[in-house]
């Protein structure tokens, strides 16, 4: 049983939508620098001058945060197993604060499942956060959430 789960999904989401903001700018940039304001009045002016600001200020602020979201969940990714020595399930994981780490379930004291996240609680005390709002697919945060309470039972039926 090797199950994987990476945040391939939505980090192609949020490159479109930075195509799209890229897009954006430009179209306003477009109709400011080729407007032709000599035939209008100056209240149209001004009010097409607006108008590419708009798609200019959108396209800048549809980007930043999907450019920061993007940083923060490329190359996420959860793989469970179980492992060959004690049967017991094991996964490897990289997070948001994390750089990839091999935890087996026998290492974990104990697994809090919660709405948006699941804390892992080390035995040495220490606790790890993966965020599920870096899962795109409802099914895919379904499931792992599901194979994290299979851990948790299996943790405190050992206990």
């Amino acid at each position: 049983m090797k199950t994987t789960f990476t945040t391939e999904k939505l980090e192609k989401r949020i490159k479109y939508t930075q195509i799209l903001s890229v897009l954006m700018v430009s179209v306003g940039l477009l109709m400011v620098i080729l407007g032709d304001f000599t035939k209008v009045s100056r209240l149209q002016t001004i009010w097409s001058i607006l108008d590419g600001l708009f798609f200019i200020i959108m396209g800048i602020a549809t980007f930043i945060p999907n450019y920061k979201k993007l940083k923060l969940v490329s190359g996420s990714f959860i793989t469970f197993y179980k492992s060959e020595k004690n049967n017991a399930i094991s996964f490897d994981f990289k997070s948001r604060d994390t750089e990839g780490e091999n935890i087996h379930s026998n290492d974990l004291n104990s697994i809090i499942v919660n709405l948006k996240n699941v804390e892992l609680v080390n035995n040495d005390g220490s606790s790890q956060i993966i965020e599920m709002t870096d899962y795109a697919k409802f099914i895919d945060k379904k499931a792992i959430k599901k194979m994290f309470g299979l851990m948790k039972n299996e943790i405190e039926s050992n206990a």
